[in-house]
């Protein structure tokens, strides 16, 4: 939401910031960002953490319901479950996103993309 803001506090409180969690912020907004959002403790607004990459997008909070809506429909009905799962998995670099990776050619969602992108039609994914 364009209203939201956002704040690393681990300095205000007293805590250590554990090691993924950094990794994690230094991968989105850079080590001078992440230097600046845990040195400071600062609180950054919507856009702020849009020009940083904290976030990827940012829309007016009326807006917000309706385009979650939309993007969990369009996963739902136009993606091969098995592809986000692995995708998902290695982007959290999850032990198992290496199988999953593998396990996806070897589905019928993969033959049934491959023969819908042959045919010029729109794959219906089961996620088998």
């Amino acid at each position: 939401s364009a209203d939201a803001t956002f704040c690393v506090p681990p300095a205000k409180l007293g805590i250590g910031y554990p090691r993924d969690l950094m990794d994690l912020l230094v991968e989105a907004v850079g080590v001078g960002g992440a230097k600046d959002l845990l040195f400071t403790a600062r609180v950054v607004d919507a856009d702020e953490a849009l020009r940083m990459g904290l976030v990827h997008m940012v829309m007016p909070e009326a807006e917000l319901d309706a385009a979650v809506d939309a993007a969990a429909q369009m996963m739902a009905d136009d993606l091969a479950p098995l592809t986000l799962t692995a995708a998902k998995a290695m982007l959290a670099g999850d032990a198992d996103a290496e199988a999953l990776y593998e396990a996806c050619y070897d589905s019928d969602d993969y033959r049934e993309g491959v023969a819908a992108f042959s045919e010029r039609r729109r794959p219906e994914f089961r996620g088998r």
